[in-house]
């Protein structure tokens, strides 16, 4: 453990070593806050710092204050739980959260064991790459604030994640195409090689059941790269053909599909060439090309639920000189809602002090703070910097801004352009003329040479 002038548990530099220094396993460490003191003691206190050997890097700086921020106390309200929390057969709660510093196994391993200690918690699953996590508790034993209030002690902040259809959705579209891609991906180095040996034997020789052999492993290997791979093309061709847009599946299908075939009919006659090779490698740069674009997609997707996700979930109101904790959704026209330093303001409202300093760059992408005084407008989605502020709430939920410029990204994304839409008449029409040429090509090549027409009409078909 070191003990230098970095944090023990951040990493960041220490200016004055003597003010946070603690003991951990016997050697003395030294920590650049309070924040930072507290979640190293705490660790140690529950002998788990076994966490600081097997970590991979420096954790995110802790809070000074991490059981106040956020309003814990809010998330135990029903109207804020519906939309993260279920609850099964055996009244057992599930949360869904996010967890803000979760770098590596031993994040996970420390919140598990720290967790699973508390009582009323019965299971908790954090995924590392994405800081997802299910938090399982007994309501009778424990309140979800102060659940939430243990995870962030240990630095790990969390917020609820809502996962709404649409998430599913691009999940599941993620899973299918990584899972088509690699089966291509696999297909092709193995046809590939089949290939480069028959390649070799037809140069240096080749006794012909070796070879009878490899075409026929190639066929085995090469037909679920095409029917499981290879089948969003079929579909979309057949798709395009229905409408009677042919697009470019249709040449896509026409080319994989017919390389496949000729290919399975010389292997089983026993004459004449395959093209297993070239099937598989084109569904596999195709299929990549598509994953690429649709992780493109994605990200745009992401855009918006990004949007959505940085409003906070509660909000303190001030009800004749009392504050209480409320949903966001709870918050009426003409509340008062106080928001502390370092919070993000809930609502759009009008600022009820004298001043204040807010963080826009969620909506404007500027990160220098912008000074606001009484009677001015201020947008949820900001971040208060300073001091505490108090705001009359003039829009809620999708009538705020941040709300705005979500639904406007997303009708970008769904929107085509009109180049696009210009773009999509002229493929059809494209697609439909090298149809043509290939018949024409076809049909020419097999009055000059008929054993060659098929591979040259394919290469247009490619091409």
């Amino acid at each position: 453990m070191s003990t230098g002038s970095h944090c023990f548990h951040c990493g960041v530099p220490v200016e004055n070593a003597a003010r946070f220094c603690l003991e951990v396993d016997g050697k003395q460490a030294v920590v650049c806050s309070e924040g930072c003191r507290k979640v190293v003691q705490l660790i140690a206190d529950r002998g788990l710092s076994e966490f600081y050997t097997f970590r991979e890097g420096p954790a995110d700086s802790a809070p000074d204050n991490p059981d106040q921020q956020g309003c814990w106390a809010g998330y135990d309200r029903p109207a804020v739980q519906q939309e993260f929390v279920t609850t099964d057969g055996t009244g057992t709660r599930r949360a869904h959260l996010l967890l803000e510093g979760v770098k590596c196994a031993a994040c996970v391993w420390l919140i598990e064991a720290a967790m699973l200690a508390v009582p009323g918690v019965r299971r908790i699953t954090v995924d590392p790459l994405t800081g997802r996590a299910e938090l399982h508790w007994n309501p009778e034993q424990a309140r979800l604030s102060e659940l939430l209030a243990q995870l962030a002690r240990l630095g790990y902040r969390p917020s609820p994640y809502t996962e709404d259809e649409t998430d599913r959705a691009v999940v599941r579209e993620r899973r299918m195409a990584l899972k088509r891609l690699i089966v291509a991906g696999l297909g092709m180095m193995q046809v590939g090689s089949y290939a480069i040996g028959m390649y070799a034997g037809a140069f240096q020789g080749m006794d012909e059941d070796i070879a009878q052999f490899l075409r026929l492993i190639s066929l085995l290997v090469a037909t679920p790269v095409v029917f499981y791979s290879g089948a969003p093309f079929f579909t979309g061709a057949w798709r395009d053909l229905k409408v009677r847009r042919p697009g470019m599946d249709v040449p896509v299908a026409i080319a994989v599909g017919s390389a496949y075939g000729a290919s399975v009919w010389n292997t089983l006659s026993g004459s004449g060439e395959g093209y297993f090779d070239s099937a598989t490698m084109f569904v596999f740069f195709l299929s990549g090309a598509r994953f690429l674009e649709m992780a493109g997609r994605h990200r745009a997707l992401s855009l918006t639920g990004a949007l959505a996700r940085h409003l906070p979930q509660v909000a303190t109101r001030v009800v004749d000189g009392r504050t209480e904790t409320v949903g966001v959704l709870e918050l009426q026209k003409n509340d008062l809602v106080l928001v502390d330093p370092g919070s993000v303001i809930p609502a759009d409202g009008i600022l009820s002090s004298d001043e204040a300093r807010v963080d826009e760059a969620v909506l404007t992408g500027e990160s220098v703070p912008v000074r606001k005084r009484r009677n001015e407008t201020v947008v949820a989605g900001s971040i208060n910097l300073v001091d505490a502020i108090s705001i009359r709430v003039q829009r809620v939920g999708a009538e705020t801004v941040l709300a705005q410029i979500s639904h406007m990204v997303t009708g970008a994304r769904d929107n085509k352009p009109r180049a696009m839409e210009l773009a999509d008449r002229v493929a059809s029409w494209f697609v439909t003329g090298v149809l043509v040429v290939a018949v024409c090509v076809g049909f020419i090549w097999w009055q000059i040479a008929p054993e060659r027409a098929f591979e040259i009409v394919l290469a247009v078909l490619v091409v």
